[in-house]
Order: structure tokens, then C-alpha cells, then sequence
């Protein structure tokens, strides 16, 4: 991953992994659900992954979640 995911996109990615959707999240973390799709827009675009599954297993295999 060749940019760090800042504290906010950390916790999305968190919750991504334990199976809840972007509704849950934003919920959980006390913003909109437009706001969760664009950190999760940007992690896609910093991990070079094409999808939510992708993302999970990057940051699994780079020890951050």
C-alpha cells in the first residue's frame, strides 16, 4: 500500500472486515453514508484495490487490521 490510511479510513476498514455495510458504519461512527463511500472510495484508489474484499485482504496481509 503505498499511502497510509488515515485514523478515520483505519476504523471504516475495521468495520468492513467484522461484515458491516456502509448503512451500519455510518451509524456506528456517527456519519453519512455518502461520507463512508468516499473514505472507501479513497482506500480502494490507495491500496489499488478493486473492490471491499480487496481492500480488507491488503490491509490484513500489511498487518494493519
Amino acid at each position: 500500500m503505498n499511502n497510509p490510511l488515515t485514523k478515520r479510513e483505519l476504523q471504516i476498514v475495521e468495520l468492513l472486515a467484522d461484515g458491516l455495510n456502509a448503512k451500519d458504519i455510518s451509524e456506528r461512527l456517527h456519519i453519512s453514508v455518502e461520507t463512508v463511500h468516499s473514505h472507501k472510495k479513497n482506500m480502494l484508489f490507495k491500496s489499488d484495490s478493486k473492490n471491499s474484499v480487496m481492500l480488507v485482504a491488503q490491509c490484513i496481509k500489511n498487518g494493519l487490521i
